[in-house]
């Protein structure tokens, strides 16, 4: 075997792998969860949901103050449908008291420098 022929053997197997496996799985391997329960990026600690609405949605950095909520509260769904960009964390707060009177359950009290909290109310 020539040069030319591993390589398009390399190729073809990582294009199958990518089919097989898809994308998700690729940015497991490249992320972990942090203590809040975001994931983040492993070679730069960067917020993977912010890097894909600067990257997808927006197509510009994020600017100071702005905040990348998840519309299902799931802070894994880093979908770009799933993420929507708000100027500042008082929008977004209000986004989440609108949402807990909307569907209730756990209900969104706001964001605080080290952790953000919620109040669980019983069903």
């Amino acid at each position: 075997m020539n040069f030319e022929s591993i390589f398009l053997l390399i190729l073809l197997f990582i294009i199958v792998i990518k089919l097989k496996y898809g994308k998700r799985d690729y940015v497991e391997k490249i992320t972990y969860i942090d203590d809040n329960g975001y994931l983040r990026y492993t070679d730069s600690n960067k917020l993977v949901h912010r890097h894909i609405a600067e990257r997808d949605i927006l197509k510009r950095k994020l600017r100071r103050g702005e905040v990348v909520h998840h519309r299902n509260r799931n802070k894994r769904d880093n979908r770009k449908y799933n993420l929507q960009v708000f100027r500042n964390q008082a929008e977004h707060d209000a986004q989440h008291r609108h949402d807990a009177k909307k569907h209730g359950k756990h209900s969104y009290t706001g964001y605080t420098k080290n952790k953000i909290r919620f109040d669980k109310k019983s069903d």
